[in-house]
């Protein structure tokens, strides 16, 4: 096999890797601020899908909420999980009470994306308004 295939299969390959290493990563950071809220005695607030559907109707722009319920569908068919929903459509983690406080949490690990995240905050208020979020 000439050079250049091997080249490109092992770039692909590394790429690969790295995008795997990434998502774990992600996924550990999610989990270790779910355990912190536990221990702090932060009670997580569930919601149905059906109240999340019925909120992203009213207030998520129509292009944000198609496109994530495209691939949620894709990906869990018709028994979309209300947590997904809640990150793909609303871009939250994690919902916690704490102290009488309702809280959004949107876990990242990359500090490059904050002013964006922080724009998608303004952009989704009334949406988390909705949800009943103090913070």
């Amino acid at each position: 096999m000439p050079f250049g295939v091997w080249a490109f299969l092992w770039c692909n390959m590394v790429s690969t890797i790295l995008m795997v290493y990434a998502s774990l990563q992600a996924l550990t950071a999610e989990h270790d601020i779910m355990t912190a809220a536990r221990d702090i005695k932060a009670k997580p607030v569930y919601f149905s899908l059906e109240q999340l559907q019925a909120i992203a109707a009213a207030c998520i722009p129509a292009g944000r909420k198609a496109t994530a319920e495209r691939y949620l569908t894709e990906i869990h068919g018709h028994n979309i999980p209300p947590s997904e929903y809640l990150d793909r459509v609303f871009g939250l983690d994690l919902v916690i009470q704490y102290r009488g406080w309702v809280i959004g949490l949107d876990v990242t690990l990359d500090r490059d994306a904050l002013p964006g995240k922080q724009r998608k905050q303004a952009y989704l208020a009334d949406a988390y308004q909705r949800l009943g979020l103090d913070k």
